[in-house]
């Protein structure tokens, strides 16, 4: 009789992962300086978030090193973008300018803008567009 092979190990996202990562990273860190181990989480769920900011608000989109890559507005009544629906953990934005010039658009594999599949997308050509954008890149004033 064949004996079964065991079960691949399961896909994890790459994002969620480095996400993770860097959640314990900073835990670790925080703890270090404070000398207080933390049970939870200070950190609000993306919909709790979502729902105790007005719509229109006036956010500044970072990029994944943190820097201010454009400003934009809020989207809160936008649930697609070019016909698809937009992740829970992801936001509709609005963008009005751009501080960072030639930053490429990361979701445009997800969420594609251009009507023609290019292997960039910049920002730069879409300010007035509305776009997704991870609500851990968005900061609000």
């Amino acid at each position: 009789m064949p004996v079964a092979s065991p079960a691949p190990p399961l896909k994890r996202s790459r994002r969620l992962e480095a996400r993770e990562r860097r959640s314990v990273i900073t835990q670790e860190s925080a703890s270090a300086v404070t000398g207080i181990k933390e049970v939870g989480s200070s950190k609000a769920s993306p919909d709790t978030r979502f729902r105790s900011l007005a719509n229109f608000a006036e956010c500044t989109l970072l990029s994944e090193l943190g820097v201010p890559v454009a400003m934009g507005r809020l989207a809160k009544d936008r649930r697609k973008i070019s016909n698809r629906w937009i992740d829970a953990d992801m936001a509709a934005v609005t963008l009005s300018s751009i501080t960072e010039e030639s930053v490429s658009y990361p979701y445009n594999d997800r969420y594609p803008l251009a009507t023609k599949r290019s292997a960039v997308v910049l920002l730069d050509d879409f300010v007035g567009a509305t776009i997704a954008w991870s609500f851990d890149l968005l900061s609000f004033s």
